[in-house]
């Protein structure tokens, strides 16, 4: 717009300002869209460096948790195999196989119970529903075909 000059009545400043058109009106629809992921980006990734420090320091905790339990069960294991094998007067590799036999036993049971799980699909209604809507999608594009 040119620079007003003295004898211009013309008014100036917003309330001049002609309605933006729908190119104007879309792009700042899209760029508020935008900005609302920028700012949701920017939260989760300060988020994110504020847990890491924490999360970090429980999997190490876990898993040094995990490594000394399995230390102490070997432990009390071998425990075991000796006062067993020395109270009933049992060979010590007899009764390390009854130990084998009996940690194999539950370790069965335990993997049979996880395959039962798996044979149900998890989400399984969510993937019906996504078939169904994958089938009127195809219906839709062979009408438009034809």
């Amino acid at each position: 717009m040119p620079a007003p000059r003295g004898d211009d009545t013309r008014p100036t400043g917003p309330a001049s300002a002609e309605p933006p058109g729908f190119g104007e009106t879309a792009t700042g629809a899209i760029a508020s869209i935008f900005d609302y992921f920028h700012a949701r980006l920017s939260l989760l990734i300060l988020e994110g460096q504020e847990a890491k420090g924490a999360l970090l320091w429980r999997i190490v905790s876990g898993i040094l948790g995990a490594f000394f339990l399995l230390i102490a069960y070997a432990a009390f294991c071998a425990g075991l195999i000796g006062w067993l094998s020395s109270r009933y007067a049992w060979a010590w590799p007899l009764t390390t196989l009854g130990m084998a036999a009996t940690h194999l036993i539950i370790g069965l049971i335990f993997l049979l119970a996880v395959r039962r799980r798996f044979r149900r699909l998890p989400f399984r209604d969510s993937i019906g529903e996504l078939e169904k809507d994958r089938e009127w999608l195809h219906r839709q594009r062979n009408r438009q075909a034809r």
